[in-house]
């Protein structure tokens, strides 16, 4: 019985003032100890495996729909930034809503990497309040197992070119975030400068 409100904290939140029926998670729990089922589900009981499976289901249903209510205010100051941003001089539009600056050009030599290369870039990233989450001088990475945002972007660089790149939420980590430090549903700045590329 004690463990009864961990469970309704891990399925309703911390703040949510929504209870388990202690008699009927106790019947269910006695149920499944005796390998019985009371559930019946198109004339057959419900097993076990079923049981996890619906319940892990309805739980990530609701962990869903309260994390976007949590993090609506984020999701809509990311697209509020993201719509005024594409009004600035010299800002340029890529695709699936992707933009960016430059702030150098490169030696512009036409040699752009693929998704088969690994890059080695310069980089900053931060959140559209300022807040800086990663940084490197010098970083070497698989262009492929990157975000979608920079799948997009990095592609159209060329070695020496320098860009301020904006990514939506949903090219970047999306609903999961990367918590602390990468809300849910964030938009993110990418200031990159692509030093090499390699096979």
């Amino acid at each position: 019985i004690q463990t009864i409100p961990e469970v309704a904290k891990q399925i309703y939140g911390e703040e949510s003032s929504e209870k388990l029926n202690v008699d009927l998670f106790l019947a269910g729990f006695l149920d499944m100890i005796e390998g019985k089922s009371r559930l019946i589900v198109d004339g057959e009981p419900i097993t076990q495996s079923l049981a996890y499976y619906e319940l892990e289901h309805r739980i990530k249903a609701i962990v869903e729909k309260r994390e976007a209510e949590e993090y609506l205010p984020n999701r809509l100051a990311g697209e509020a930034f993201l719509a005024k941003k594409a009004k600035e001089p010299g800002v340029m539009a890529l695709e699936q809503g992707v933009l960016y600056k430059v702030i150098k050009t490169g030696a512009n030599n036409s040699k752009h990497p693929t998704l088969d290369n690994t890059i080695k870039i310069a980089y900053k990233g931060s959140t559209i309040d300022g807040e800086v989450f990663d940084e490197s001088e010098a970083s070497e990475f698989p262009l492929n197992q990157l975000i979608e945002g920079w799948k997009i972007a990095l592609p159209k660089m060329t070695v020496g070119d320098k860009w301020e790149i904006y990514i939506p939420q949903e090219l970047a980590y999306g609903k999961r975030g990367s918590l602390p430090s990468i809300k849910p549903y964030s938009v993110l700045i990418f200031e990159i400068e692509l030093l090499d590329i390699l096979p």
